[in-house]
């Protein structure tokens, strides 16, 4: 069974025009396209009743952002499918935030290219997870971005594999594997793909996958 059908409503604060109500622009929150992705666990933004809009400012609500709901998270199965279209830069950076917002316990990342929207993209894992990410190049992040970061964060590390040793991307953690058709460094540039697939679906796969990034790690090098 697979969780393949995406829900959409209209989008609560242009109202399916695609306009932005305030000023007539593209809209915000859907980007233009009228409607946005449904979850099936999202409740109705109390601050603005469901409307997105903001009580006392002409913008969006600024407790859910415009989208009238909150808990938008997607509903799990034992797979799930995530389009990120490449054009809609902020919808498909909401969902890569609310996939990484639900990782938990001990998480494994293989991602070679790591940049700045990395490390803000990585803030939505929560903190109480152990993170060991394995890259192989750095842009526009130093030595002392990752020190900082590591003095918020300190149940992250980070280690630089050789080249050859990295050629897809994915994330496991406690519930399961992701894999990430893009970068998160580049992730909503182009079209791509995320897939769940739940660790009852894969146990041996994960086993797998999990002992080749420890040998990875091992000959590693760290960070700083």
């Amino acid at each position: 069974m697979s969780n393949f059908a995406i829900n959409y409503k209209k989008c609560p604060y242009c109202g399916g025009t695609a306009e932005d109500p305030c000023n007539y622009t593209l809209c915000p929150v859907c980007e233009g396209d009228g409607r946005i992705e449904k979850y099936p666990n999202e409740r109705d933004c109390p601050f603005c009743n469901g409307t997105g809009q903001d009580r006392w400012e002409f913008s969006p609500c600024r407790k859910c952002d415009g989208f009238g709901a909150l808990d938008r998270e997607p509903g799990r199965g034992p797979v799930n499918l995530f389009y990120i279209g490449g054009e809609k830069h902020y919808s498909d950076r909401r969902t890569v935030e609310n996939i990484l917002e639900e990782v938990t316990g001990n998480v494994l990342i293989c991602d070679p290219y790591f940049g700045k929207n990395t490390l803000d993209l990585l803030c939505k894992i929560p903190n109480k997870c152990a993170v060991r990410f394995l890259l192989v190049r750095s842009q526009g992040v130093s030595e002392d971005d990752l020190r900082r970061y590591k003095q918020e964060r300190p149940s992250f590390q980070f280690k630089l594999a050789r080249q050859k040793d990295m050629h897809d991307r994915y994330i496991v953690d406690d519930r399961g594997l992701t894999i990430l058709g893009h970068g998160l460094r580049d992730i909503g540039e182009k079209e791509s793909f995320v897939v769940f697939l739940e660790r009852s679906l894969i146990p041996t796969i994960i086993e797998d996958v999990s002992i080749s990034f420890e040998n990875r790690w091992g000959s590693a090098t760290s960070v700083f």
